[in-house]
């Protein structure tokens, strides 16, 4: 594995991936008490290493993710044989650029993560002031999302904004919401429901909406 200080860091237009075809399925991806569990280390732990402010780096990486959810994550990805790509929300995303993240998963043991990132300025949600988690997912979506599956896995308190959407009999999010538990993260019992929702079309938000 390079080390993290040999990587050339490239800004998020320099992309090499290939696109995803038309129709591969999306998942919308929050870290923070999904991934991480902030022990011992956390965001600001992850943010330091990557941009080599901190003198324990690898330490870092090693314990960054916590390995039950990071193994149902790659259940999930597995069944999906590969064909699935991710959308970062964790507000991380507003102080790393696509290849830091990239990196960040990769060194911590989320390399199928970064391997499949959706490309240029689509591998996160957009962060607008006073919007919800919601409101950035819906705004995605509306403008990239059409004909993609997709699920949302978010933790119970940043995901707020998505109860009341997930708990609807019908709409767009029905059975595409995943809430993890504060520091428990995700679970082997979440998998069925994200590769349920991952094997459901979306047809997009009708015209006005």
């Amino acid at each position: 594995m390079d080390d993290a200080r040999t990587v050339r860091l490239r800004d998020d237009s320099d992309d090499d991936e290939t696109e995803a075809p038309p129709g591969t399925p999306v998942i919308f991806l929050d870290i923070h008490d999904v991934l991480c569990l902030s022990d011992p280390f956390g965001g600001h732990f992850a943010v330091r290493a990557i941009t080599h402010k901190h003198s324990r780096t690898n330490q870092v990486y090693r314990h960054l993710f916590h390995p039950p959810a990071v193994a149902a994550l790659r259940a999930v990805h597995v069944q999906m044989e590969g064909r699935v790509r991710y959308v970062i929300s964790t507000t991380w995303r507003l102080h790393m650029n696509r290849n830091h993240m990239g990196e960040v998963m990769r060194l911590g043991g989320l390399d199928f993560v970064a391997g499949s990132l959706e490309q240029k300025s689509r591998w996160r949600t957009v962060s607008w002031p006073n919007q919800s988690r919601l409101q950035e997912v819906i705004a995605w979506l509306k403008r990239h999302g059409t004909g993609r599956p997709f699920v949302v896995i978010d933790d119970s308190c940043s995901g707020a904004s998505l109860v009341t959407a997930s708990n609807a009999r019908s709409g767009p999010f029905a059975g595409r919401v995943v809430l993890c538990q504060q520091e428990v993260g995700l679970l082997p019992e979440h998998v069925e429901k994200v590769v349920a929702a991952l094997g459901r079309q979306f047809e997009g938000w009708p015209e006005g909406a």
